[in-house]
């Protein structure tokens, strides 16, 4: 079984929800970019998520709606738009916050669970997870995923260490003794 094919068994899909969603940015000429656990993916050994985190230029962002909503159904909250699909357990969440359009500058092509798609650089999906971290509205087990997506960069590039807050970083040091 390739990558595409568990991917899509493990979110429950009866379509290719992730392909037909990207297939929709890519004919908008859309800019984007993964973050989050997906991303992380694409720089360590992978982890299973019903959920991608994507970016999408600003400007752009009312027009995609407009066209998702012709085929899937779309969630605007406060921070994000979530895109679901009654044939798939994938939540395709669109951060809107605008600290992540910078994350737009340092994409590249990656292959994330058997797709080629444009993720953020290492340095912002460490970013974007220490922020969710520090989120005071996560749920204790949000808050315990994204310390695990932190470990785990950390792990594989520990040049990093000296970007996380110093409490983390302490943290860390103890950990991995």
């Amino acid at each position: 079984m390739d990558a595409k094919t568990f991917f899509n068994a493990v979110t429950d899909s009866k379509i290719d929800f992730l392909q037909e969603f990207i297939d929709i940015i890519n004919e908008l000429n859309i800019n984007y970019c993964v973050i989050g656990g997906l991303a992380v993916n694409n720089y360590t050994d992978p982890y299973v998520s019903r959920d991608i985190e994507i970016v999408i230029v600003a400007n752009k962002i009312e027009k995609l709606v407009t066209v998702l909503k012709k085929r899937f159904r779309v969630k605007e909250l406060i921070k994000s738009i979530n895109v679901t699909t009654p044939l798939s357990a994938l939540i395709i969440d669109i951060k809107t916050d605008k600290r992540y359009q910078a994350f737009l500058n340092g994409t590249q092509l990656g292959h994330v669970v058997g797709y080629d798609l444009m993720v953020a650089s290492i340095e912002d999906v460490l970013q974007g997870k220490v922020w969710a971290w520090e989120n005071p509205k996560h749920k204790y087990s949000e808050k315990v995923q994204d310390w695990t997506y932190i470990a785990r960069i950390i792990e594989k590039y520990s040049h990093l260490m000296p970007k996380l807050p110093k409490d983390m970083q302490y943290t860390l040091i103890e950990a991995f003794k």
